[in-house]
């Protein structure tokens, strides 16, 4: 039998065998340009033969609305002419505690169920008018930037975005109800906030929120607990710097830079300690710095690294008693992943190689990295997304590493691929022409693709990772399957047998 046949006869036996329904691909009958086509509406999963470790869940199709009340996770219908709000929203954040999906978008915040983790049920979908503070201008399309929720507590919310929304923090005990109980904004178009990190110490939740735009850029550092107690019978709202409300006392703690920021991250528990990285470079060289936070009014400066580089999105995470970091330097464009270890006992210097390096490719001036930390069933991983692109093209533009075998094995690529050698090595399919793999099927040049679709948030829950797309909010499933492609390699198709014995079914 000719192996073309026999991959076919794999791939489909895997996919009836796997999916819980197939839906036929809907693409471009044509080469298509990077912008709006209505061939590119509703967003179709990616097809069978290129699945893996990851699978998307969404097989029958994203929910797909064009008003409030529906739970819409599909507008890619949407042209962007002035259309933006609670009915039409593009997702640009996420974060999971405890069984919420919170997710910030362009003009609002959503709170969903994932009681069924396949399919997520929305609770709340608030628009950003309900924020007391509010300095909007004709191009603020896309208001919040960036949530986040104390680790395992998903009943506190930080927020943060455009129009000096500056740090906005949640009661959500109520997950059909959050109230707003804290605000420190900004003045006349000031403290743009890029992303926020929320954590616990000692019993007590901090809250840090990197920013931009003088004099409200820097790094801020809030009590939330302190927050929820001020702001028990309505929001207490204060514009640092500005108007500072005496009733707001206590919130406010202080700052560790006055840098225009994008990003802010942090990792760590009471007994090892606690401590954040953040870093600029949207439009300069800030380089990064990492803080120990263990006592939030006392922190202690840890380590200062790539001065004069522009660095975007950074994550932290500790692993066996070892601290990681992951982050993305611009010009030449570069991910990379280093051990930190040493920041965990004293002030150090960054080493000078990093554990891993690889090439981002498929990003411009504007484009604005982002790197996002979580664990699947006890494993670590990173995935590295981006703001401000969704005109992609090209084999891959995000990347989803597992990095258990860190410090001394490398990351490995999710869709099985190389990043320093092309990417090359996943499964691909040729559609009209143009040659796409699992992550590149959605991309918005592609006749595959979906109009709009961004990549920027990616996080594990379980065995389900959801994705912040833009224009689309999505579920894929890890699994243990193994690819068609591996399987029938150059290396068993001449006798090779083994290729079998990594096979898991």
């Amino acid at each position: 039998m000719p192996m073309t046949l026999v991959r076919r006869l794999f791939a489909i036996l895997i996919a009836f065998s796997t999916a819980p329904g197939i839906a036929t691909a809907a693409t471009c009958s044509t080469p298509v340009g990077c912008g709006f086509n209505p061939c590119k509406s509703p967003s179709d999963h990616v097809p069978s033969s290129l699945w893996g470790r990851l699978q998307p869940v969404d097989v029958d199709g994203l929910p797909s609305g064009t008003f409030a009340g529906q739970e819409s996770r599909d507008t890619t219908w949407n042209i962007r002419n002035g259309s933006y709000g609670l009915n039409n929203p593009f997702w640009q954040s996420l974060d999971i505690e405890d069984g919420w999906l919170f997710a910030g978008i362009n003009k609002g915040l959503q709170i969903w169920s994932l009681a069924n983790p396949r399919s997520p049920d929305r609770t709340s979908n608030i628009s950003t008018a309900a924020i007391p503070s509010l300095f909007e201008a004709g191009h603020h399309t896309h208001q919040v930037k960036d949530v986040d929720a104390p680790p395992g507590n998903s009943n506190l919310l930080t927020l943060t975005g455009q129009s000096a929304i500056g740090m906005v923090v949640w009661d959500t005990n109520n997950k059909f109800s959050p109230r707003i109980v804290y605000q420190d904004g900004g003045v006349s178009g000031s403290k743009f906030g890029e992303e926020v990190y929320a954590t616990t110490i000692a019993g007590r939740h901090y809250g840090f929120l990197a920013a931009l735009n003088h004099p409200g850029s820097g790094l801020w550092i809030y009590d939330l607990s302190r927050a929820l107690e001020v702001g028990g019978s309505g929001p207490c709202v204060e514009r640092r710097p500005g108007t500072v409300n005496p009733a707001c006392n206590g919130v406010f703690l202080g700052k560790l830079s006055d840098a225009p920021l994008n990003h802010v991250d942090g990792t760590g528990d009471d007994a090892s300690g606690h401590l954040i990285v953040f870093s600029g470079g949207y439009w300069g060289g800030n380089g990064l710095e990492i803080w120990n936070v263990s006592e939030p009014a006392r922190p202690a400066l840890r380590m200062t690294a790539l001065a004069n580089r522009k660095v975007h999105g950074s994550a932290l995470w500790m692993r066996a008693g070892r601290l990681f970091l992951a982050t993305t330097l611009r010009y030449p464009d570069f991910g990379v992943i280093y051990d930190v270890s040493c920041a965990l006992s004293g002030p150090c210097s960054l080493p000078s190689t990093p554990l891993y390096r690889f090439p981002l490719a498929n990003i411009d001036d504007q484009t604005i990295a982002t790197v996002t930390y979580s664990e699947s069933q006890g494993k670590p991983f990173v995935y590295f997304g981006r703001r401000n692109g969704h005109s992609l093209s090209g084999l891959q533009a995000e990347w989803l590493f597992d990095v258990s075998d860190l410090p001394s094995g490398v990351p490995r690529d999710v869709l099985g691929g190389n990043p320093n050698n092309g990417n090359l090595g996943q499964p691909t399919t040729s559609v009209v022409g143009t040659t796409v793999g699992y992550w590149s099927w959605y991309y918005a040049c592609h006749p595959s693709g979906s109009n709009h679709f961004e990549p920027t948030d990616a996080i594990f829950a379980g065995k389900y990772l959801y994705r912040a797309g833009s224009s689309i909010l999505d579920v894929h499933e890890l699994t243990d399957a193994i690819l068609p492609a591996t399987i029938f390699a150059s290396s068993f198709e001449s006798g090779d047998l083994d290729e079998w014995s990594a096979a898991t079914f």
